[in-house]
C-alpha cells in the first residue's frame, strides 16, 4: 500500500472538524510549495501585486512585461495588473490568464 493510499484510508476515520484542520494544513503546504516554485515566485517579466488561494488554484494579480523592445513596459512601466491562475497538474505547474477581473 503506497503512502498516499494509506493517508486517504486513515483520513476516513477523522471527524468533520479534524478533516477541516487537515484540509487547512494541506492548503498551507500547497501554498508553500506553489510560492516556492521558482517559475511563479520570481519571474523577471512579472510583478505580483496580490495573491489569493481558492480551492486548488492560486490567483495572482500581476503586472506584466510583453517583451516588445519598443513598448513602454521595456522601460519599466508594466502592463496590467491582470489576474492569472496557477495550479498543479501531473506534477507540473499550469497557468492561465483570467483577465482584469478575477
Amino acid at each position: 500500500m503506497n503512502l498516499l493510499h494509506k493517508i486517504a484510508k486513515d483520513a476516513e476515520r477523522l471527524s468533520y472538524l479534524e478533516l477541516v484542520k487537515l484540509d487547512e494544513a494541506i492548503h498551507r503546504l500547497l501554498e508553500q510549495r506553489l510560492v516556492g516554485d521558482p517559475e511563479i515566485r520570481s519571474r523577471p517579466d512579472r510583478e505580483v501585486v496580490e495573491r489569493k488561494r481558492v480551492g486548488g488554484i492560486t490567483y495572482q494579480l500581476e503586472r506584466v512585461r510583453c517583451g516588445k523592445t519598443n513598448c513602454k513596459c521595456a522601460k519599466g512601466n508594466l502592463h496590467g495588473p491582470y489576474w492569472y491562475g496557477y495550479w498543479s497538474e501531473d506534477g507540473k505547474t499550469k497557468s492561465m490568464c483570467v483577465g482584469k477581473n478575477r
